[in-house]
């Protein structure tokens, strides 16, 4: 029973680190078509259903990132090709 345990957690904890190294590869693809001041003010929340979910604390912000969000999109896209849309949000 514990080498089931043991097994079940590795796995668990392989996939994590999967999962981990995945986020960081995107977030540099985003960190390199931002530039810094947009970048300051918007954080990628979550992925959810081949989309990103941005978030940004003022509207001046929504309004910048959806004049570069096509490019962003393309620079994504690249390298994760199932990634469909980007969304941003307030809060």
């Amino acid at each position: 029973m514990a080498t089931h345990i043991k097994e079940l957690l590795n796995k668990f904890l392989q996939e994590k680190r999967s999962e981990c190294k995945e986020t960081e590869r995107l977030q540099r693809v985003i960190d390199e078509n931002l530039d810094a001041r947009l970048a300051k003010h918007v954080t990628l929340k979550k992925v959810y259903k081949n989309k990103l979910i941005f978030c940004t604390d003022t509207s001046n912000f929504v309004y910048e990132f959806n004049l570069k969000k096509s490019a962003l999109l393309k620079a994504v896209q690249k390298e994760f090709p199932h990634i469909e849309d980007a969304k941003i949000t307030i809060g």
